[in-house]
């Protein structure tokens, strides 16, 4: 009895998300190719009130070239307790702006201590070519008063894309991203 109510109620779930629009369509969304990344220069042991460089690579693998759209970091401090996952008092995040090779403080999103640092829309859009590492400048900061711990730092230098093809247009489908992913301790 159970497995019918079960499989009666994924079909009702599925009618209804075929009849509303756009849901439908995701589904059918292919995977077109991948995304590699990976950090470069990120020490395991950070003294509080050192700058660290580093770069973030990347390459994009699919036939297509990517229009970059945005951009972003998480930096967490998972074991600070209290329930928190983050503190960004004491830390600045800055990015160098690939094209034009400025360097920008990065804000938090929405200044709201989150830990996510995101550009959705990126100032000066560039694309990757197909089997080519590219990479992003960043540097962080840490104040005397920064958190002392663990922090995790997720690296998404394609947050937004578009795939466009040789021609030009705009190519539907999506990139399986590679893990981003590096820790290190503040002292």
């Amino acid at each position: 009895m159970n497995t019918i109510r079960t499989g009666l109620s994924l079909a009702a779930a599925a009618a209804l998300l075929a009849a509303v629009p756009g849901t439908a369509h995701a589904e059918t969304v292919p995977f077109v190719g991948s995304l590699d990344i990976g950090a470069h220069g990120l020490p395991a042991v950070i003294d509080r009130g050192t700058t660290v460089n580093f770069v973030v690579w990347y390459r994009e693998e699919s036939p297509d070239k990517v229009g970059v759209l945005g951009r972003g970091i998480g930096l967490y401090a998972p074991m600070q307790g209290a329930g928190s996952s983050v503190n960004e008092r004491g830390v600045t995040v800055s990015v160098q702006d690939p094209t034009t090779g400025k360097w920008a403080v990065w804000k938090g999103e929405s200044g709201a201590n989150t830990g996510d640092y995101f550009s959705w829309l990126v100032k000066n859009q560039f694309e990757i070519t197909p089997g080519y590492w590219a990479h992003l400048n960043m540097r962080i900061s840490f104040s005397k008063t920064a958190y002392k711990g663990q922090w995790d730092l997720y690296e998404s230098p394609v947050e937004a894309y578009q795939l466009v093809n040789s021609h030009g247009a705009a190519v539907e489908g999506y990139l399986r991203f590679g893990e981003g992913y590096s820790t290190f301790i503040v002292r």
